[in-house]
């Protein structure tokens, strides 16, 4: 029963991270669409726009359930383990792998939003195409054209904020699952893990 406790205390944690992700992400989106457009043009495009993020939406959950496939994983190897140490070593790996994989979400976000602007497209295999032509040109470029004090300041302010987050979801402040049979655990881990999977195949 113990080894069910622990495996869907993890689970618990994860589903922590990917709420975090969703709002990661949707603040990026937000971020693009005032970027690149004004009040009055958001205005005239309400409709087009909440469509717009409810795709996104799912888009962000696919993304977001590919990017946790590894640590859920490794909880199932976890959960077949049993033991206390196996759970906390898949405790640490996973709160680095959270870190990690949330900020090259914005790493990706700023650098989509900035790509679009100027290029109006979104970052493509054209965009290695750019070292290829004159790599100190094109740096020089990006420093002039774009504010990257700016963006550097922005980014290690979020990155700080995504620790203190991840530090909190993988800390005792989260209370662990809890359950008192046997046959409990193992529902809710099959069904915890039948949603996880199902998620992945269905987007």
């Amino acid at each position: 029963m113990i080894r069910f406790e622990r495996f869907l205390t993890l689970i618990k944690r994860q589903f922590y991270i990917y709420v975090g992700g969703l709002f990661l992400l949707l603040s990026i989106r937000l971020f693009f669409l005032f970027r690149l457009f004004s009040i009055a043009e958001i205005k005239l495009n309400v409709v087009d726009i909440l469509h717009a993020l409810a795709v996104g939406f799912r888009f962000d959950t696919m993304v977001l359930m590919y990017g946790m496939a590894l640590p859920v994983l490794l909880s199932i190897l976890s959960l077949i383990v049993g033991t206390a140490k196996s759970k906390d070593m898949v405790m640490r790996f996973n709160r680095v792998y959270a870190i990690v994989m949330l900020m090259l979400f914005v790493i990706v976000g700023i650098v989509d939003v900035y790509y679009y602007n100027y290029f109006q497209s979104h970052i493509n295999v054209l965009a290695f195409g750019l070292f290829d032509d004159d790599t100190a040109a094109v740096l020089k470029s990006v420093w002039t054209d774009y504010p990257i004090m700016s963006v550097i300041a922005a980014w290690i302010i979020v990155f700080f904020l995504i620790r203190l987050f991840v530090n909190y979801v993988f800390s005792d402040k989260v209370k662990p699952v809890v359950i008192n049979k046997v046959w409990q655990g193992a529902v809710c881990s099959l069904l915890a893990l039948a949603m996880f999977f199902l998620e992945c195949v269905v987007r």
